[in-house]
């Protein structure tokens, strides 16, 4: 048994079947808690400082992120034993730190988020979580 399983979504068909996988485990009791986290590029700084292209960059950033995480809140409605935290920054750093800080027992992904041309210029980021986590990664 899991006793605290991560699962990551982008909002992505992939991530939702994580989504869905993980609300599984904690329907059959294979995980005692579930964590649900998004990260939203970090575009502006905190000072919210930027051009006016970056600042609306990260307006739509913002918005889009609301709307995965609404979307992963309906997928575990009626679910026990989960909560959801958004946090901006670097996906993969983001995900690692907290899997690690919050001593996260399993880390659960989709195997591809973005399309085939952005990984190909920017890199998977869970082929970045498998590489850097300590924690156990499934990816599906």
């Amino acid at each position: 048994m899991f006793n605290k399983v991560l699962v990551a979504t982008d909002g992505s068909d992939n991530a939702q079947k994580a989504l869905e996988y993980v609300k599984g485990l904690l329907e059959k009791n294979i995980a005692g808690q579930a964590v649900v986290i998004h990260v939203t590029p970090k575009i502006i700084g905190d000072d919210h400082r930027g051009t006016e292209l970056q600042i609306r960059a990260q307006q739509l950033a913002n918005v889009e992120a609301e709307q995965v995480v609404k979307k992963a809140q309906a997928t575990f409605s009626g679910a026990a034993n989960v909560s959801f935290i958004s946090l901006r920054g670097n996906a993969h750093e983001q995900i690692v730190k907290y899997a690690k800080d919050n001593q996260m027992d399993l880390i659960v992904m989709g195997r591809q988020g973005v399309s085939k041309i952005v990984e190909f210029f920017i890199g998977s980021t869970t082929n970045e979580v498998v590489r850097r986590s300590t924690v156990p990664v499934l990816t599906l």
